[in-house]
């Protein structure tokens, strides 16, 4: 099979063959001193693109054959011109050979830079790949299997397992390696993530970066993956427990609701009840009582408390007062005056009197022009 390599050396005989024939025809035959050597330039220079360093030693067989022309022909005049030729042989050779390694050492970086720079893409959209597809998971084992799955598109060169909890993740065709990185997280108080790659020596060497912490990238974007993903299903939860919270405290408010409502009409009705008995049952009685001038005065008083038993007027007059100024609101609300309390009471006039300014003081009508009479039957 004929390879490049072959082909190669073939046109390289070839063109030195091809030399010799136009140095033997131009100082044999011509006798003559034309520039038959600007031909010899294409195979040198093509010799040191081919060969490097190597393909200099053809321009030293030109430099060789054509100095030694001049003593093995007939033809030998201006040697001194071939000299200079032969010179400028080498010179070009050196010169092509310095640009090619330039250009071949700056393909080399650009092709290095381009490696470097692909691997880090795929790096980075790694990192967002697996940030991406987070929503696409419902639970942490999904993403943790998702993760090591995806890896060795992305890094063929190592191989990843993933221990969560319990659970053992491997990344296809897993196999332990020369080298091991582990690292232990603890995500919360019942979950651990230890986190394992293996890798060869050779690995290191085809990433621009340090490979440790491309690592230490990849187990930072997992560990806040996995913690984001934690978290998200916590607060799931807990929007579920308050959904149910809602909706049974909802049922405890209408529950509650009806209850009162139960109340407030058996309340009602007890008033209602109870004032009925009292006006067809109580008050009757009282008022057949057979009483004059005092003790008809002390059955009016009991007669009016008692139409008001069902009221709040006692509540609020309980806190502020004493009970004999509250035994004095209650004549006083039944019409009568400070002389008939006084002698209702066997108090002197200027006690009642004294008793009436505590009353308005305690209720706030010091400096008010509202009767006291007015105020305690505006209250009922």
């Amino acid at each position: 099979m004929i390879t490049r390599d072959r082909i190669k050396v073939v046109s390289m005989v070839l063109l030195i063959i091809t030399a010799c024939f136009l140095i033997y025809y131009f100082h044999a035959v011509l006798k003559t001193d034309m520039l038959f050597t600007h031909v010899f330039y294409i195979p040198i220079i093509l010799a040191v693109l081919w060969w490097r360093e190597k393909g200099i030693a053809v321009s030293l067989i030109f430099a060789f054959l054509l100095i030694l022309s001049h003593f093995l022909l007939p033809y030998s005049e201006n040697l001194i011109i071939d000299c200079i030729r032969t010179v400028m042989f080498n010179v070009i050779a050196i010169v092509v050979y310095y640009l090619s390694e330039k250009l071949r050492n700056t393909n080399l970086k650009l092709e290095t830079k381009k490696f470097h720079l692909e691997s880090h893409i795929k790096h980075m959209n790694f990192l967002s790949d697996i940030s991406k597809n987070i929503d696409n998971f419902n639970s942490i084992s999904q993403i943790t299997g998702n993760i090591v799955n995806i890896m060795p598109s992305v890094y063929p060169c190592f191989h990843a397992r993933l221990l969560l909890n319990e659970h053992i993740y491997e990344s296809p065709k897993f196999l332990e390696d020369d080298i091991k990185y582990k690292k232990k997280l603890c995500i919360g108080d019942n979950l651990t993530l230890s986190i394992e790659f293996f890798y060869s020596e050779k690995t290191q060497s085809v990433f621009a970066r340090p490979f440790q912490d491309i690592l230490e990238e990849v187990v930072s974007r997992i560990e806040e993956i996995i913690r984001y993903k934690k978290a998200e299903i916590i607060l799931k939860e807990t929007e579920s427990q308050l959904k149910e919270s809602k909706i049974a405290l909802e049922q405890k408010t209408i529950v509650f609701n009806n209850i009162i409502e139960e109340i407030e009409t058996e309340k009602i009705r007890l008033h209602e009840n109870i004032k009925a008995n009292i006006s067809k049952s109580l008050l009757p009685v009282i008022k057949k009582l057979p009483l004059k001038g005092t003790d008809q005065k002390i059955i009016d008083v009991l007669e009016d408390n008692i139409r008001n038993i069902t009221s709040s007027y006692g509540v609020k007059l309980s806190p502020s007062l004493t009970h004999r100024e509250i035994e004095v609101c209650n004549m006083i609300k039944s019409g009568m005056s400070t002389k008939e309390i006084s002698g209702l009471l066997n108090i002197s006039f200027g006690t009642i009197e004294t008793y009436r300014n505590s009353i308005r003081r305690k209720l706030g009508l010091v400096n008010s022009d509202t009767n006291l009479y007015t105020y305690l039957n505006s209250s009922n």
